[in-house]
């Protein structure tokens, strides 16, 4: 350590020494701003030696590599302000140089290291930027520097859950304690479902406490706590209550101190925004006014704080009156929100107020904004509450404050999550009810009443579903509701909302049925009489849920001799009941709906489909597959799992004719989950593949359909469409096969039979792997770029290739297959599938160029899922026979840039560094390569040099045979002579001019001189490399094409020692 320790000072001084003549040298030349900027560099390197020279033998290996990393970013950062020689260092501080960095890395280094923000304007800048850092993640991960660009994690990860962080963390926690529940079906489960959403850095939870409640009360009560917003006029989320006793204490002894809730699934959004902390205090008992005293209130007891909680079985003498509100505003500046151990909890007072109106009791949040109609409750000093926000890396919090969350209610949101997963479960049905108008009872009295509103959910028979509503979330559910009550008012507005657990409730026969009472405050029992009824069905006739939006209710008069009547559901069925409901004109009751469901629907046609195994006839299912294709968006991102389950046990079960058109719609649905304009949906689908994808036997249905997809007769425009779709999501439709192959049972997989006869020429055989090129034949890659992976001549699709494809394009057979298949038949029909791909990237139909473009850019996104199925050496003859059957054209720069970016893919994959699968792949990528060098478009020559930059790195760095394999790329270096002197970009020829001082570094003397005289002899390069090769190399030396500055030090020194070694191999040959 005291030698290491020594040598960073050996370094400091060194630089000091260095800056100093310098220093002297700009106040000299009065470059003033200049001397600034360095005087104070060397004052922070001042400092830095101090510190090692006070903390010399005494540092902890840490300690020492973060102050060495700091001297080097001081000293690299004024480097490159004062343009002095460029040094690039790993995040260590140790420097890169060609001993241990290779030589195309070192370049990207550099350039990552110096380039600026504007040069992501220029040509490919932003991919350009996107590469050098997906290249150089591993070394430069942790990399700080105000100036200079920090690595980004451009790796493809999968999603994670905030359940998942949770869990994560209490792996790691030592010791049991108590588990989160894993699955989330139920109410108790409300926890895991609030966890259990998507991962991201704006999803953030709420969490409140209500530590003490400073009001006079002086009757059992209910607190109820929400989130509101100014903007929307909206609440955001639900409810949460308190029941508290006469005394302020909690109801329940088991909340004393434990009267928290977990707002969940919030946006960070909605903290910058103006959202507001709403709380309302409803009290249970007398008929009093807001300014009259209540004697009995010293005879509340626990017993009936705990009745009162849900609104419902009310204690005899008592009904529900309004209190007071608060409002308060909440930002994440007065929050503190932080993520795991940085959570600190805020405290605030919320004062309360009261409406000069008991009716505008419903509309307090608007009102307490405006400061009109309401008073301050001057008795009460307020609720104390504490608000912790916690984001979605909630793993380390969890495991500190488990026994905590365990025990906490969770509060959702008003709505569903961003992202739907299959795992979440919700079947919820809110109800607000608004308000009412009823005309006074003449046999009671003409004044204005005290109204209460009850409201029961019903079976058909009449019977009362039990403990199936929910006025807040924390306490227990009722089997009735019950309003407040306004003193004197005909037309109250109570604006409540009651949640319907649909989990425990006979749904389809349910339906609603409401009371409203005069409550008079001469009544000792407070129980009222019945002025009207009213009823509605929870479920339309056709088997669906109401629709969301408002709803307004026609009330009807109480029979006179209603103790009599027999049938509990008479008002259901009229005139046939025996008794005549007599509507109440110009009364009327109005609620609003709003379902949140993953299980019951609105709409007729998913309906139907969710129902498609009571559909006999094919005619009739295929109506309801039609409809189903134009089911609402958002409808489908919230029932994914069950309407793609649906489709696929339709492809699975039914007809081929059925399963076609079954097929289409699940494209259509796919198609949409991965439209970036919806969002990023994909974690939805690889969840449900993941977890819930459980068909043995739909590979070989969804195989066929695939592939008469691919070659169906239909019209062009409609095929296009449906070609699309299935491009864009071949990804999961292949996940969805292999998973299928791989959980098929042991007993329904054959042993190995000789493959059917195939229905295109080209799949007839499993791919074949060409024998390995003799590396002593020079130029040998050169020759292997004409020829095909089964030795036969490519010519660009033309010959029998070409005819295959036609075969392809206008067939309209199906894939032959059996219902036990062998390992081998299912990879010929895969292959057929392939085949079918290939012919549909060299059709030259226009309205098939969009469908090309995407086959191409989803191409990486399903290949690698075949490593399952293939081994390398296959799956490279794939990849090859797929890029050349793309054709090129110069009018087609998209699709051209596309496949390039596959070839790009595939140089960075595994495969190029797997020996044998590098020998199939290299053909194909320098025919490619050459192809496009000689374009006349900047943007394929860069692309280009990238491909072909990454080949050099991943040799020099990755593959044992180095040797062999920098002789392998020999064969490009015309295409890259002449395309270095065409290119009209200078970046294009510096990327490029680096490809051909990379090889030239790389190669040895022998190889290179080998290589030189056999290709001046070849009657292809005779008349035009050599002359081209040394107008390049003149080129450079001369400074006309800058391959990079001169400050790169180590760069430039090394350019030179390559020239020098061409020119001593070019002098001999």
């Amino acid at each position: 350590r005291v030698c290491q320790t020594e040598a960073d000072m050996d370094e400091v001084h060194t630089v000091m020494h260095e800056w100093h003549a310098l220093l002297i040298k700009l106040y000299m030349e009065r470059r003033m701003d200049e001397f600034e900027k360095l005087k104070g560099r060397l004052d922070s390197l001042i400092k830095i030696r101090r510190q090692l020279q006070a903390l010399s033998g005494s540092l902890d290996a840490g300690r020492r590599e973060k102050l060495k990393a700091d001297v080097a970013r001081d000293i690299e950062r004024g480097r490159r302000e004062m343009n002095l020689d460029v040094v690039v260092r790993y995040p260590n501080g140790d420097y890169a140089t060609l001993e241990n960095t290779s030589f195309i890395k070192l370049y990207w280094m550099h350039q990552l290291y110096t380039s600026r923000p504007e040069d992501a304007n220029t040509l490919g800048g932003k991919d350009r930027r996107k590469r050098l850092l997906d290249a150089l993640a591993p070394q430069l991960t942790g990399q700080a520097d105000e100036g200079a660009p920090r690595a980004e994690k451009t790796s493809k990860k999968t999603f994670t859950t905030v359940l998942d962080n949770v869990k994560q963390a209490l792996a790691e926690a030592e010791g049991g304690g108590v588990t989160l529940p894993d699955t989330a079906p139920g109410e108790e489960d409300r926890l895991s479902q609030a966890f259990s959403c998507i991962s991201h850095p704006s999803l953030c939870y709420l969490l409140l406490d209500l530590k003490v409640f400073m009001a006079p009360v002086g009757e059992p009560s209910s607190v109820f706590f929400s989130l509101w917003s100014e903007d929307e006029k909206e609440f955001l989320t639900e409810e949460f209550q308190v029941a508290l006793t006469a005394h302020g204490m909690p109801a329940d002894i088991n909340k004393v101190q434990n009267m928290k809730t977990l707002f969940s699934e919030l946006n960070e959004r909605y903290f910058h925004m103006s959202t507001y902390l709403y709380c309302r205090v409803v009290r249970t008992g007398k008929m009093r006014g807001a300014g009259e005293s209540d004697s009995a209130s010293g005879q509340s007891s626990i017993a009936a704080a705990l009745s009162q909680a849900a609104g419902s079985t009310i204690s005899s003498g008592a009904v529900r009156r309004p209190y007071a509100c608060g409002l308060m505003k909440v930002t994440m500046d007065k929050l503190g929100g932080g993520s795991g151990a940085s959570v600190v909890e805020s405290t605030h007072t919320i004062e309360l107020f009261e409406p000069s109106t008991e009716n505008s009791f419903g509309i307090m949040p608007e009102l307490l904004l405006k400061k009109q109609g309401v008073s301050k409750v001057e008795a009460a000093k307020g609720i104390i509450v504490g608000l912790t926000v916690v984001k979605s890396d909630i793993g380390e919090y969890a495991r500190e404050n488990l026994e905590m969350l365990s025990k906490l209610t969770v509060t959702g949101r008003l709505d569903y999550p961003v992202h739907t997963l299959p795992s979440y479960e919700r079947n919820d049905l809110f109800l607000t009810i608004h308000s009412c108008d009823i005309s006074p009872d003449s046999t009671i009295k003409r004044a204005p009443q005290n109204l209460e509103l009850t409201m029961t959910i019903r079976t058909e028979t009449g019977a009362i579903i039990k403990n199936c509503m929910f006025i807040g979330n924390g306490e227990a559910p009722s089997s009735e509701y019950k309003s407040l009550i306004f003193s004197h008012v005909n037309n109250p507005k109570w604006e409540e909302r009651v949640r319907i657990d649909l989990h425990q409730t006979t749904y389809p026969n349910a339906h609603l049925y409401m009371e409203v009472r005069h409550i008079s405050s001469r009544d000792a029992t407070l129980t009222g009489k019945v002025t009207c009824t009213s009823h509605m069905m929870l479920m339309r006739e056709n088997g669906t849920v109401i629709a969301d939006g408002l709803h307004v209710l026609q009330t009807y008069k109480v029979p006179r001799n209603q103790e009599a009547i027999q049938d509990a559901t008479y008002y259901l069925k009229g005139i046939e009941s025996g008794v005549k409901l007599l509507a109440r004109k110009g009364d009327e009751i109005r609620i609003t709906s709003k379902l949140i469901s993953t299980k019951e629907t609105q709409s007729d046609s998913l309906r139907n489909l969710l129902n498609w195994i009571r559909v006999r006839d094919d005619d009739d299912l295929i109506k309801v597959i039609d409809k189903a294709t134009f089911m609402d968006t958002r409808e489908i991102f919230n029932y994914t799992k069950l309407i793609v389950s649906a489709l696929l046990a339709i492809i699975s079960n039914k007809s081929m004719r059925v399963s076609r058109k079954a097929y289409e719609c699940l494209v259509i649905v796919l198609a949409n989950l991965v439209d970036q304009r919806f969002g990023d949906n994909k974690p939805i689908l690889s969840e449900f593949v993941e977890k819930y994808f459980s068909f043995s036997n739909l590979h070989k249905r969804l195989l066929q359909c695939i592939y008469q997809s691919l070659t169906n007769k239909m019209q062009m425009k409609e095929r296009s469409k449906v070609v699309l779709n299935s491009l864009r999501t071949l990804q999961y439709l292949i996940q969805m096969v292999i998973k299928s192959r791989m959980t098929q049972p042991v007993s329904q997989v054959r042993k190995p039979t000789v493959p059917p006869k195939p229905v295109v020429a080209e799949a007839s055989d499993p791919p074949s792997i060409p024998p390995k090129p003799e590396r002593t034949r020079p130029g040998s890659a050169v020759s292997a770029v004409g020829e095909d992976l089964d030795g036969s001549a490519d010519s660009n699709q033309e010959g029998t290739t070409a005819s295959s494809a036609d075969s392809v394009e206008e067939g309209d057979g199906d894939l032959e297959c059996s219902d036990a298949m062998s390992d081998l038949e299912f990879k010929f029909m895969l292959l057929q599938v392939f085949a079918a791909f290939n012919a549909l990237m060299k059709s030259t139909s226009p309205e098939l160029i969009g469908a090309q473009n995407m086959a191409l850019r989803n191409f990486t996104s399903w290949f690698s899922d075949l490593e399952s199925v293939f081994k390398r050496k296959e799956l490279s003859a794939i990849a090859c026979k797929f890029v050349d059957a793309v054709r090129y054209d110069a009018s087609k720069k998209q699709r051209n840039l596309e496949k390039l970016n596959v070839i790009y893919t595939l140089v960075h994959g595994d495969l190029y560094q797997d020996t044998p699968s590098r020998l199939i792949l290299m053909p194909t990528i320098f025919k490619q390569l050459q192809r496009h060098l000689m374009c006349n478009n900047e943007e394929e020559k860069r692309m280009c040099a990238s491909i072909l930059s990454t080949m050099l790195d991943r040799i020099e760095t990755m593959i044992q045979d180095k040797e062999g394999g920098i002789w392998d790329v020999l064969g490009i270096l015309p295409a890259v002579t002449k395309a270095t002197l065409a290119a009209t970009s200078p970046d294009v020829a510096a990327d490029l001019a680096v490809c051909l001082l990379s090889i030239l570094y790389l190669v040895r003397r022998n190889d290179l001189a080998l290589f030189l005289m056999k290709t001046m002899r070849s009657p292809q390069h005779r008349p035009w490399f050599f002359q081209s090769f040394m107008e390049v190399l003149w080129c450079i030396l001369g400074g006309k094409i800058m391959p990079f500055p001169r400050n790169w030090a180590t760069l430039y020194i090394s350019l030179f020692a390559t020239i020098k070694k061409v020119l001593t191999v070019i002098a001999v040959v």
